[in-house]
């Protein structure tokens, strides 16, 4: 007999549970996610939706919802109001996310003035550093659109491998409750420390790269290396490093080759010695 774990159903928590539960139930004492996903779902929905007047429209709703839920239990919109603080938070979050992105329907507010100064020729010269969000400038400018398009995807790569690292180590905690020996050296360790190689070391090399000045280099800023193609060296190319992005280029290498022998070690990590484990337990 499967038995499963209660968890709490009220109004506040249940529509982050759901979410939850569409990919599995919690197993009886372990970890449940869904009190992680009050915070963490709507903040990335946050992150990937990013508009002033659709985020406030939904936080509006989401308000409406709250401040009327007695008024409407009865009413054909009595299943919003279940949500109401899904609602709530998605849109505070969107909202919070558009004003970073100074994105209100694709049109970026000028309200907040900009920090760069243009000559005759529309060539722009940075007096000072925005206090809040991105400049207005950026949209004007040619590579406006490039520049944006590349700190969302940073943005997106980092949140998202904290979110699978978070999870992990979620891992981690079961396997210690429930006493799995198992399961903590064959999957949490080989996961985390394959996640940590591949993923982890990206997400190393954006910190890395936006701490660097490159407009100071030889070069300028073009003579910055792109981290997709560090990637496609490491995996597709003998780990060759043609433009190092810290130290020199054998410090680098060396770097990337144990980086690269871990993952090729926890791979067969991950899939064999817990079938085999178990095979030979039930065996005998």
């Amino acid at each position: 007999m499967c038995i499963r774990d209660r968890v709490s159903t009220q109004s506040t928590w249940a529509p982050f549970q759901e979410v939850v539960n569409t990919y599995g139930l919690p197993r009886y004492g372990e970890v449940n996610p869904g009190l992680f996903t009050v915070a963490s779902f709507p903040f990335l929905f946050g992150v990937m939706f990013g508009d002033i007047l659709h985020g406030g429209l939904l936080f509006a709703l989401g308000i409406f919802l709250c401040v009327r839920h007695n008024a409407l239990k009865n009413s054909s919109i009595a299943a919003l109001g279940q949500a109401r603080y899904l609602f709530l938070l998605l849109g505070f979050f969107g909202l919070y996310a558009g004003l970073i992105y100074n994105d209100f329907v694709s049109i970026p507010l000028t309200e907040f003035g900009t920090c760069y100064k243009f000559d005759k020729d529309g060539v722009g010269q940075r007096q000072c550093t925005t206090l809040f969000g991105l400049d207005a400038a950026w949209d004007a400018s040619q590579n406006g659109l490039e520049f944006v398009n590349s700190f969302k995807m940073k943005q997106a790569v980092i949140l998202g491998v904290s979110q699978m690292t978070f999870g992990v180590f979620l891992k981690a905690v079961n396997a210690i409750h429930f006493g799995s020996v198992i399961d903590f050296i064959f999957e949490f360790v080989p996961q985390i420390l394959f996640l940590l190689s591949t993923f982890g070391y990206m997400v190393a090399a954006i910190f890395i790269k936006w701490s660097i000045d490159w407009s100071s280099r030889p070069g300028g800023v073009s003579s910055a290396p792109s981290i997709i193609t560090t990637f496609i060296e490491l995996f597709f190319n003998g780990n060759k490093v043609t433009n190092p992005l810290w130290g020199d280029a054998e410090a680098q290498k060396k770097l990337q080759f144990i980086l690269l022998i871990t993952c090729l070690i926890c791979v067969p990590a991950m899939l064999f010695p817990k079938p085999i484990c178990i095979y030979i337990k039930h065996a005998l």
